[in-house]
């Protein structure tokens, strides 16, 4: 299952409170990667980029280009994340098996300290 993620209208300066979003440079079901650009937003200010900041499939654009006056943090589009990556959790599911794989640990004696408990748990999530 594809975990979808939203796309917010960025806030590029304290007095912003709208922008226009002036044309998207990807497509819906296009390959997109942490860092491509996807969009250019325009304010009376400047026209500026928007990166995606995630990796997957540009899902759906829910804000067409040429729009006016869209709120600041307003989902803009969708990211899928690649259904095939099966790395991919959420922060809810790393904690579910954060927890499973400790209490494994403590089941084979490996964990039998509170402070050899606490390094393995410092220790996975530095891999994170």
């Amino acid at each position: 299952m594809a975990l979808e993620k939203q796309v917010l209208m960025p806030h590029l300066w304290l007095e912003q409170e709208k922008t226009k979003l002036a044309r998207w440079l990807k497509k819906e079901g296009e390959a997109i990667k942490a860092g491509d650009i996807i969009a250019e937003i325009e304010t009376d200010k400047a026209t500026m980029e928007v990166e995606a900041t995630d990796e997957g499939t540009l899902g759906k654009i829910l804000i067409p280009e040429g729009t006016p006056d869209v709120s600041i943090h307003t989902p803009i589009a969708t990211i899928l994340s690649d259904p095939a990556r099966d790395d991919v959790v959420t922060g809810e599911e790393f904690w579910k098996l954060l927890k499973e794989e400790v209490a494994i640990q403590l089941r084979s004696s490996k964990l039998d300290s509170p402070e050899k408990h606490a390094a393995y748990i410092r220790a996975r999530i530095g891999h994170i």
